[in-house]
């Protein structure tokens, strides 16, 4: 969610709130059920609180379709093997089928079956570092 996000969840009423929070935590849910189940908790809510989880999604929405561009754009100068990764990877976390944990075990394999060459390519390009280094 966009920054500023939790001000705004910290308003709910606490059982709210710990909805909203057993939604984001539960392991088991495909990423697309998380979205669902949070859009309709949200839509359940009073105003100004939908309005701002709708804006808080498109400002997320928003950052993540500017972010997936810059990504693109590093990638164009990378080999062709680590692109071919990258976008097996893209289609991974673009998967709302699978759990984040299915995410994680499938993404994790695909890196972990490149040469030693395209994992720093794919480390040195990974989106969303958060300022971390990504595992080589």
């Amino acid at each position: 969610m966009a920054q500023g996000a939790s001000s705004w969840l910290d308003s709910l009423p606490a059982g709210v709130k710990q909805k909203f929070e057993a939604i984001i935590s539960n392991q088991n849910l495909i990423k697309g059920q998380i979205h669902q189940e949070l859009d309709d908790l949200a839509a359940q809510q009073d105003e100004p609180f939908k309005s701002q989880y709708i804006q808080s999604k498109q400002a997320f929405d928003a950052a993540k379709g500017f972010m997936d561009k810059i990504h693109e754009g590093k990638m164009q100068n990378c080999s062709a093997q680590a692109q071919a990764a990258d976008a097996q990877i893209a289609s991974v976390r673009n998967d709302m089928s699978i759990t984040r944990t299915e995410e994680y075990r499938r993404i994790k394999a695909i890196i972990d079956a490149q040469p030693a060459s395209v994992r720093t390519e794919l480390n040195a390009n990974a989106p969303y570092q958060n300022g971390k280094r990504r595992r080589k």
